[in-house]
């Protein structure tokens, strides 16, 4: 753990060298915990957040971290988003900006409106505005991204990713990650401090310093399972060609039925590898 945590320290380092204005991209999970705790010594105190439209979140906890580490929290403007199924399961791509110019990709999973309760209408997600101005400059982010998240269980937001052979898994992950812990994203510089880290080494860094860590999010050191929030049925091509729509209280037709994507220009939004092409044609 010394080693890793000297290595994390010295990348922090080198990253500072060569920015002025750095933040860290937080989500009050685990990995941003310890990266928000790594942080604290260097004076970084700017935490860039993006709330997912289908996941669990809690603001009393989050309250309690940027007391604990004085952050500022910002949160990440969205552009506009990308639906696609795979499998039988909704996958959505959104696009917060990072800066004016920047947006980074963030994948998650949508579990379908159950019929009851509060959702979200996914065409508000899918319409957001494109070139939305951001009130911050920052020119260093730091992520709380690992290595082996994908092959280690990070790979909870794509639920799809464990039915695939090992070869596409890793095909998938080598595509997915960053080669090194420090890349450019335009004229940002980006740091993953934990990048040679394990999901295990993670919690041992939180238990050992005693961090909190949401009970409402994680039972133990499982993430507990996401909200079903998201209505997207007018865009889903496993239902008919009329759907029910909440928003409307009428039946509206279902474009996902009307033009179903094929697993070829599915894969060429998403996955590109000959090897999960065939395995999604033979599924």
């Amino acid at each position: 753990m010394r080693d890793l945590i000297r290595s994390a320290n010295s990348r922090i380092e080198q990253t500072l060298r060569h920015v002025s204005k750095p933040a860290i991209m937080c989500s009050f999970g685990k990995d941003s915990l310890v990266l928000c705790d790594l942080l604290a010594p260097f004076g970084v105190r700017d935490a860039l957040y993006l709330e997912n439209i289908d996941e669990i979140t809690d603001w009393q906890y989050a309250a309690e971290i940027i007391a604990r580490y004085n952050l500022r929290r910002h949160f990440l403007p969205r552009g506009r988003g990308s639906l696609f199924f795979v499998r039988g399961t909704a996958q959505f791509l959104c696009f917060p900006f990072l800066s004016t110019q920047t947006m980074l990709p963030v994948p998650m999973a949508l579990s379908p409106w159950t019929g009851e309760g509060h959702y979200l209408c996914v065409d508000e997600e899918l319409s957001a505005t494109c070139g939305q101005a951001v009130d911050y400059t920052f020119d260093g982010l730091f992520f709380g991204q690992k290595r082996v998240d994908l092959l280690d269980g990070g790979g909870a937001c794509l639920p799809w990713f464990p039915m695939l052979s090992k070869e596409s898994q890793l095909a998938y992950h080598d595509r997915m990650t960053p080669r090194s812990p420090h890349w450019q994203i335009n004229e940002m510089h980006a740091c993953s401090p934990l990048y040679d880290w394990s999901q295990a080494d993670v919690w041992e860094y939180i238990e050992s310093r005693g961090l909190p860590v949401s009970a409402k999010v994680y039972d133990g050191h499982a993430r507990r399972l996401h909200h079903n929030r998201a209505c997207y049925r007018c865009h889903d091509p496993s239902l008919p060609g009329k759907v029910f729509c909440p928003k409307l209280q009428r039946s509206i037709t279902n474009m996902g039925a009307m033009a179903p994507r094929g697993p070829e220009e599915l894969l060429a939004l998403h996955l590109a590898t000959e090897a999960e092409v065939q395995e999604l044609k033979n599924a």
